[in-house]
């Protein structure tokens, strides 16, 4: 029967420890019946010194064979030759234990992947007496983990390329899209070219223009352009026939002259583009307090839009607008781009018109002015030619002792028609003279009053044809440093002037003295100069007044005006139609 008794009461057995021997033996038993590993021991020097049944299956080697060679030999050649097995063996003589996978050499000659550990076998002092090494096949592992790596590779290839595939045929239908998208633009260009060369009127070319960029660029299109320093509206068209007049109205009231930095006039302004790409007409108008721009805004609906600067030579000349409303489309950079080219061509072909206009106008200028040259020269000339004529005739017959202040009075009136052809060419050779900027001034000290005094008593015959009479009132300083010369030709053309459209009333010269200068006037009390006259008077071959009634070029005062300015001085005028005029100048004493 089993003893029931306590442990602790039963009676003692004479328990014999095991010799270290036998524990030893079966030690190495035990590791020798282990197959899975390769478990072998190595000397100091790394010669293998005890070998297992599994180091035997896993390497190929029975142990007579491997016992005594070092233990390099399980390494590939490459590994060999850099020192390897070495470098292993002292970092497990350091550390302790060197854990390592790699390939390693059966006595065949396969490799195969090898779960490494190496351990440094000490003795009780410390000593090294050799190494412990473990090694393990994970070739089949390996293997495994290389093919789910080489099948995750595969599959990404082949996602990539479909993906690349993708983005190519994303890719042509872009390009196929963009070159279609080219080829109307281009087509747009060239009709528009040739829509704005077909007229030199630039407000129907850009008529033209803005109707036929509907519907295919915008659903409504305005053009801007600066005319007389200020931004008018020229061109206006819709898709809607019906709301061109309510784009007329958003750009007449608020858009040409607007504080925000997306208009027209901005655009003119800065020389740069806008670009909306999406806008909301009804947003646009809850954001107004003005309830007329509301509602015109809500009516037209603008969904996106672009202003570009009409620009040519480095001018720009005006704006134009392109908006998307109805059809709910967008503007993009190729929208953009297209929009500032067409307005680049449209401020060429405005400028080609403005120049044409130009030299119309310089044409119709010069005839009128050889017109009113030939006349102008033809008349003293003729008189001139009589008097001459009938002076000679005189003379030949004896008549000119017999009666000589008669004779005497006729070679006057020649005198003075030759002064008259004078005075005309030097106006002439005064234009040339000022355009070209070889007008110069000899200064020297001159009393103005007594020069205003001078010109009068040369004009004495004139004032008594004319029935006018000249009133001198000079006060303060009248002496300055200015060219005499010149100043006898302003104040001959302003004289001449009053007493020509006087109608022989009186006349009155003004030389006031002042702390810097002097101001003169000529004022007479004839027939003035109407108000729609008055903002051209001192321009070439400019006048008032019909030249069949009142001789002369016309640059009288353009003279007079170019004259003073040279002296560092202004001119200016009050004039009241039939209340007469008021010419002022003031010169400065010295020269600025």
């Amino acid at each position: 029967m089993p003893d029931r008794r306590p442990h602790s009461e039963r009676p003692t057995r004479d328990v014999r420890r095991r010799d270290p021997s036998d524990v030893q033996s079966d030690l190495l038993l035990l590791v020798d019946s282990i197959t899975d590993y390769a478990i072998f021991v190595l000397d100091p020097s790394g010669r293998v010194v005890s070998w297992n049944r599994g180091a035997e299956r896993l390497k190929g080697y029975r142990a007579e064979e491997i016992i005594g060679r070092h233990f390099s030999v399980f390494y590939p050649r490459a590994d060999r030759e850099s020192g390897k097995p070495d470098r292993d063996l002292a970092v497990a003589e350091r550390t302790g234990k060197l854990e390592d996978e790699g390939w390693r050499v059966r006595k065949d000659g396969t490799l195969f992947w090898a779960s490494i550990v190496v351990v440094a076998l000490r003795g009780p002092r410390g000593e090294l007496r050799g190494y412990g090494k473990i090694t393990r096949d994970l070739t089949e592992r390996r293997e495994a983990e290389q093919s789910a790596r080489d099948l995750a590779q595969q599959q990404a290839a082949r996602s990539a390329a479909e993906a690349a595939q993708a983005r190519l045929e994303e890719s042509e239908g872009r390009y196929r899209r963009l070159s279609e998208r080219l080829e109307r633009h281009a087509r747009y260009l060239a009709e528009a070219t040739a829509a704005m060369a077909e007229s030199l009127d630039y407000a129907a070319t850009m008529g033209h223009l803005a109707r036929l960029l509907i519907p295919a660029l915008a659903d409504w299109c305005a053009v801007a352009v600066v005319e007389g320093g200020r931004l008018q509206d020229l061109a206006v068209a819709h898709v809607v026939p019906s709301k061109a007049a309510l784009v007329h109205e958003l750009q007449r009231k608020y858009v040409l002259a607007p504080d925000d930095p997306y208009s027209p006039a901005y655009v003119v302004r800065t020389g740069h583009s806008v670009h909306l790409p999406v806008l909301s007409g009804e947003t646009l108008a809850a954001s107004t307090r003005d309830a007329e721009l509301s509602n015109l805004l809500r009516a037209l609906g603008p969904r996106s839009a672009i202003v570009v600067p009409i620009r040519a030579r480095g001018a720009t000349l005006g704006a134009m607008s392109l908006v998307y409303a109805e059809s709910g489309r967008t503007y993009d950079s190729e929208d953009l781009a297209l929009a500032e080219e067409l307005g680049r061509r449209a401020g060429i072909a405005i400028e080609n018109a403005r120049a044409y206009g130009e030299a119309r106008a310089a044409i119709r200028l010069r005839d009128e002015f050889l017109s009113v040259a030939g006349h102008e020269f033809k008349t003293p000339l003729t008189a001139l030619l009589l008097q001459i004529q009938s002076v000679h005739s005189a003379f030949v017959s004896g008549l000119v002792a017999a009666d000589l202040p008669r004779w005497g009075d006729r070679v006057g009136k020649a005198v003075r028609q030759g002064q008259r052809l004078e005075r005309l060419v030097n106006e002439l050779l005064d234009v040339s003279r000022i355009t070209s900027g070889r007008l110069t001034l000899e200064r020297e000290e001159v009393d103005l009053a007594g020069l205003c005094t001078e010109v009068a008593e040369r004009h004495a015959v004139e004032l008594a044809r004319s029935g006018s009479t000249v009133t001198i009132e000079p006060s303060g300083r009248t002496t300055g440093t200015w060219d005499r010369g010149r100043l006898d030709q302003v104040i001959t053309n302003l004289l001449s002037n009053a007493i020509k459209y006087g109608q022989g009333k009186p006349i009155t010269v003004t030389v006031a003295g002042g702390p810097r200068g002097v101001t003169l006037s000529v004022r007479d009390r004839g027939i003035g100069i109407r108000p729609e006259d008055q903002a051209r008077i001192f321009g070439r071959f400019e006048r008032a007044v019909s030249e069949r009634h009142y001789g002369g070029f016309g640059l009288g005062l353009w003279i007079v005006r170019e004259l003073v300015e040279a002296h560092g001085g202004q001119v200016r005028f009050e004039s009241c139609e039939g209340a007469g005029s008021t010419f002022v100048v003031d010169l400065p004493f010295e020269p600025g």
